[in-house]
């Protein structure tokens, strides 16, 4: 019993500091992935906006 709980809450320290860790490797791709959504829709409204100020 003294084991089990040794165990348990050895796992949640575990936990409680890798988690940070794996959010910040999982943030730096979708950090990419919006930034290229966001370049990706911000092209089409700037295009139309140079050929609305041209006609």
């Amino acid at each position: 019993m003294y084991f089990q709980f040794i165990y348990f809450s050895l796992a949640i320290f575990v936990l409680y500091f890798q988690l940070p860790s794996l959010m910040i490797k999982a943030a730096f791709p979708l950090s990419k992935i919006s930034s290229t959504l966001v370049s990706v829709l911000n092209l089409p409204p700037s295009t139309g906006i140079e050929l609305n100020s041209s006609i």
